[in-house]
C-alpha cells in the first residue's frame, strides 16, 4: 500500500480576489477615491483624474438604476397586455 499525499482543496479561481474585495468594501467608511478611465496616461497621474465618491452618489445611482429597471418592468407588462389581447382576439376569430 503507497500512501497519498493528503489531498489539497482546490483553489477557485477568484477567491483571493473576492476576499479582497471584502476587505476593501469593509474598510470604506465614508468615501472611496475612485481613479476616472482614461486612454491618455498624463490623464491617470493629474489629481483632476481622482474623483470622491459618496454614499450618497452610490445611492443616487443605485436608486436610477431601481427607477430604469421598474420603467423596463412597467413596459414588459405592458407587452405581455397587448399580447394577451391579441391572443384573446385571435381565439374569438
Amino acid at each position: 500500500m503507497s500512501e497519498e499525499p493528503p489531498r489539497q482543496p482546490k483553489k477557485r479561481k477568484g477567491n483571493e480576489e473576492q476576499t479582497n474585495n471584502a476587505a476593501i468594501t469593509d474598510d470604506i467608511k465614508e468615501e472611496a477615491i475612485v481613479t476616472v478611465n482614461s486612454d491618455r496616461p498624463e490623464d491617470r497621474s493629474t489629481p483632476q483624474a481622482v474623483k470622491s465618491i459618496t454614499r450618497e452618489d452610490i445611492l443616487q445611482d443605485m436608486w436610477s438604476m431601481f427607477e430604469e429597471k421598474k420603467q423596463a418592468m412597467k413596459g414588459m407588462q405592458e407587452g405581455m397586455q397587448v399580447m394577451q389581447m391579441e391572443i384573446t382576439s385571435m381565439k374569438k376569430q
